[in-house]
């Protein structure tokens, strides 16, 4: 056994290398002795003679800017020295000097190897308040996960945050526990845990009373039943977030019901011209925000199914943007307007002229997520 052999070899080393070369496998592959002074508590000159020795013996490199052990196996060797009710201590030492010691920029690059850290040491927090503060890291590395694509990771980092949620996190921590159980939604989607999903979105759905957090749970969760193509369950959550919100859908819509909408929503934009959309001020409110992303996720599940509540979603979502200014959908929305007016009713001029409102709309936002949706409704 290579491990074996290796922890014969560094027994023969001195007791101060021994105790720093374990320690450094603790850290990490590679360390460097400003962290290794850090967490023993010696001076640099101090840790150097143990670090030469483990050189010397062919253990330890170095490169321009940090140590290296030089096999993965001697690695594990010297953290197998280490005794079980140790580990823990290191980990979270090491944790807490580096969450120290960097600033917000370096926090967000070394996230993952902080948190790895302080799990591997959660047992040495010495009050709720670290261990909120715990929390509030593996939602960071978690998100971080998520954006690079490395969605079991995400998961990883998500649940430890969420079993170290007290019982009362909902109602004291409401946001960070919402967060946590909403990134996590996603991430167990996104790796084919498709039970595991709904069920979570209900844990979570009955817990959240916030409007924004419903609409936004709800959207997600719409979004994600549609990409299952289980159409008939994201539109159920569609009719039900929309009560919530306060707008309703009919489940049954007449030709007579869109086109009264259609009415009313061109009446509370007269004597203006289809220019002006592009100078309506910014929306603030985030619920009427939340509002319209619920509208339009669920225009995207009855496109095919059901024209006229397409129709009537669409009309909602411009509905926000006519009486209340734009949002991150409104040249998205607009652009669906101007195909049913054009089309359906046969508005061809007046649709075509949305649909270039919309398009100088989007010219406006560089990097737009929205770009490709929308030049293709208009084309």
């Amino acid at each position: 056994n290579l491990v074996d052999l290796l922890v014969d070899k560094i027994r023969q080393l001195s007791g101060h290398t021994i105790d720093i070369l374990t320690l450094c496998s603790c850290i990490g592959n590679r360390f460097d002795l400003d962290m290794v002074s850090l967490v023993t508590g010696q001076t640099l000159e101090q840790v150097l003679p143990a670090i030469t020795e483990a050189i010397r013996e062919g253990l330890v490199g170095k490169t321009a800017q940090h140590y290296v052990f030089l096999h993965d196996r001697i690695q594990e060797a010297a953290y197998s020295m280490i005794p079980d009710q140790e580990k823990a201590a290191f980990h979270y030492r090491i944790g807490r000097i580096e969450l120290a010691r960097n600033d917000a920029v370096q926090l967000r690059k070394k996230i993952f190897y902080i948190v790895d850290q302080l799990k591997f040491g959660m047992d040495c927090f010495p009050d709720p308040a670290e261990k909120t503060e715990f929390i509030g890291l593996c939602l960071e590395a978690g998100r971080k996960a998520k954006r690079a694509t490395a969605y079991v990771q995400a998961t990883g980092y998500l649940k430890t945050g969420i079993a170290l949620l007290e019982a009362d996190s909902w109602a004291e921590a409401h946001s960070v526990a919402y967060e946590l159980h909403r990134e996590l939604l996603e991430c167990l989607y996104l790796t084919g845990h498709f039970e595991e999903g709904e069920e979570l979105f209900q844990f979570t759905l009955e817990r959240t009373k916030s409007i924004i957090d419903i609409a936004n749970l709800s959207s997600l969760m719409i979004i994600l039943y549609t990409s299952q193509g289980n159409f008939e369950k994201a539109l159920k959550i569609g009719y039900q977030a929309s009560k919530t919100v306060g707008y309703p859908l009919p489940q049954r819509t007449s030709d007579i019901r869109v086109g009264l909408a259609l009415v009313h929503l061109w009446l509370t934009f007269r004597g203006k011209k289809v220019q002006d959309l592009i100078q309506l001020p910014d929306i603030q409110d985030p619920e009427l925000i939340a509002s319209g992303h619920l509208f339009i996720n669920t225009g995207t599940v009855v496109y095919y199914s059901n024209p006229n509540l397409f129709a009537l979603t669409i009309i909602e979502g411009n509905r926000i943007t006519f009486e209340h200014g734009n949002w991150e959908m409104s040249d998205y929305s607009l652009t669906a307007l101007a195909c049913i007016l054009g089309s359906v009713i046969g508005l061809y001029p007046l649709g075509y002229r949305l649909g270039q409102t919309a398009l100088a709309m989007c010219d406006r936002k560089p990097g737009h997520t929205n770009r490709c949706r929308i030049h293709f409704l208009f084309a």
